[in-house]
């Protein structure tokens, strides 16, 4: 009985426990970004926003561009997967403790 009760416990355990935990230790990928977005001639549009979402971090590239035809970007988590495009996938609303995680030192965007 008492083993049973035991697996029980274990079982619900990692039943409530098992989110979308995926380590932010190497984040090459958005480095790589970055190091791209350091090159463009509008760099100073430009930023990397970090946020949290299903208790996960996530992360876009999102611009200011006054004369840029942009779409929505794509929200990676910290493998650099995409999963999902803001407001089409997942709502602004649903991306908590939001923040700049970087932006260029001439940067010309006012956010909020």
């Amino acid at each position: 009985m008492r083993l049973q009760n035991l697996l029980l416990v274990l079982v619900a355990f990692f039943t409530f426990s098992c989110k979308e935990d995926i380590p932010c230790d190497d984040l090459s990928w958005l480095d790589a970004e970055i190091e791209t977005l350091k090159q463009s001639e509008l760099v100073e549009f430009f930023y990397v926003y970090q946020a949290e979402y299903k208790g996960m971090a996530v992360f876009y590239v999102g611009n200011c561009c006054p004369n840029c035809s942009t779409v929505a970007p794509d929200i990676r988590n910290c493998l650099g997967n995409s999963i999902g495009t803001l407001g089409d996938d997942i709502e602004s609303d649903k991306l908590k403790n939001g923040k700049i995680y970087w932006q260029p030192d001439e940067f010309a965007c006012t956010l909020k």
